[in-house]
């Protein structure tokens, strides 16, 4: 599942994508953030940003292999905050999927 809610101001949004677990490791969430990406550079949003448990080593390694900025949460210890370039990203697959 993915998530896409925009702010008030039209131009950003926040994201989020679930995959059960028993689905992991099949390349489902890449495809999923794919698609959120080009919907989201469709419809002219500037920015999305999601929340990534710094544990959580293999979705932080998939969000910088694509060109995400990933930077620690000042809000929230053992957080990352992940943030695709909406009109510059790279959508090849990652190696590791």
């Amino acid at each position: 599942m993915v998530r896409l809610h925009n702010d008030p101001d039209g131009k950003s949004a926040e994201y989020a994508v679930l995959v059960r677990s028993h689905l992991k490791g099949h390349g489902l969430g890449w495809m999923l953030r794919k698609q959120m990406i080009e919907y989201a550079g469709a419809t002219g949003l500037a920015r999305a940003h999601g929340q990534v448990l710094a544990e959580n080593a293999t979705m932080v390694a998939t969000c910088k292999e694509p060109g995400f900025h990933v930077v620690d949460d000042p809000g929230r210890m053992g957080v990352k905050v992940v943030t695709p370039d909406l009109s510059a990203i790279s959508l090849a697959v990652p190696a590791a999927v």
